[in-house]
Formats: C-alpha cells, structure tokens, sequence
C-alpha cells in the first residue's frame, strides 16, 4: 500500500513538473488586483513620472542584477513604458542627508509593510520626492523546493504598489505568484518573467474627458 501511494505521489509531481514546463509566462504566473483607485480612471499619462524604489524583502532591499535599476526599467519598457522612469538614488541621498542611514531604513520598512499612517507622518519623506508616483514592488516569497524525489520548482511571489506622491497613498496595488519546475527555467529567468508579469498589469493612464456645450 505505501509503495502504492509514494508511486501515485511520484506520478502526481512528475505530472506537475510536466505541465509547468509546457506553461507559457502567463499559465506560470496568477496575478490579482487588490487595489485600484478611481482616480487613475482620468490621469492624463503624459509627463507623469514615476520612481522606481529597489525591489524589497522583510530583510530588506535585493540587491541581484536581476533586481538592479536598469533590469527593472527594460521590464517596464518590455510592457509598454507607461511612465518616464527615474531611479530613487537621489531621493534616499535626501533622506539620509536630513534623517541618517537609520531614516532611510525606516522609510523602506514603512514601504514595505504599506504604513501609510507612519509615512504620512513624515512629511520631509514626501517632499524628498519629485515625481508623481512612486512604484515599490516586494518580494514576498523566493524559494527553491526539493520533493522527496530530487525534483526542483522555483516559487516566486511578488507584491507592487503604486504610491500618490501627492496624496501620500496606495492607489494601486498587485500581487503576482508563481511556480514552475527549475530544469524548466533559470531564476534569472523566472525573475524576469515575474517582474514582467505584474508590470504589465499596471493601470494605463486615460485623458481626461472633455466636456463640449451642447
């Protein structure tokens, strides 16, 4: 009986491991929007700007090539470069230049557990940016599984929040998943595909509409 069921189990995971490898980007990935603002329905993309933060952890920021600055804007750039991207070095120069390298800590745990109470309470950190929005994006989950058999799959869960620099707010928000069998791809690759994944849900801006008299 148990022989029996290790070789139904082994079944199970080679079958897995099967249909991940044949799964395009998409069918790898499960991507939910949990926040949407209504003001995004009627801003007018042109000349907006965004600052990309580094990709986050609880432990803090990654620092891989895969999640350096330029490999995050050809991710953007690969869904349609919906925004004029800057990167956020000067802004954390500002931030330690008035605050310390503790300041700056504090901002990117604040950032990445979504404490919008603890952020609106620092102005100084708002007047520290000069774009319209600010793009964090976390890494919630990165893990490479070993069954009983030796077999391998990379899991990947991401979470990006667009932030009103204006309104000092969460006014979009994604979280992405995946799983897939390591022999099919590499975590570079994997990386990739998931940073692409949730940047391309993000809102595309609309003009704003005219009115004309009647």
């Amino acid at each position: 009986m148990k022989r029996s069921r290790s070789a139904l189990y082994l079944a199970w995971v080679m079958l897995c491991m099967f249909i991940l490898s044949c799964a395009p980007r998409a069918n790898r990935f499960s991507t939910k929007i949990e926040l949407r603002d209504e003001s995004l329905n009627y801003v007018r993309r042109r000349g907006k700007t965004l600052m990309l933060m580094p990709v986050l952890t609880r432990r803090g920021p990654k620092t891989a090539s895969s999640f350096s600055f330029h490999s995050m804007v050809d991710y953007l750039d690969e869904e349609g470069g919906r925004f004029s991207v800057v990167n956020s070095r000067s802004f954390e120069r500002r931030i330690i230049a008035g605050k310390g390298v503790q300041g700056l800590e504090n901002v990117r745990r604040w950032f990445y557990t979504g404490a919008v109470d603890s952020l609106a309470f620092h102005p100084y950190l708002w007047e520290a940016v000069e774009v319209d929005y600010v793009l964090v994006v976390k890494m919630t989950v990165g893990a490479r599984i070993t069954t009983f058999d030796r077999a391998e799959t990379l899991r990947l869960g991401l979470e990006a929040e667009l932030w009103d620099s204006d309104e000092g707010d969460i006014v979009w928000r994604a979280v992405t998943s995946g799983l897939v069998g390591a022999s099919v791809v590499d975590d570079r690759t994997f990386i990739r595909e998931g940073l692409a994944e949730i940047f391309s849900h993000l809102p595309i801006f609309r003009d704003k509409p005219t009115m004309n008299s009647w």
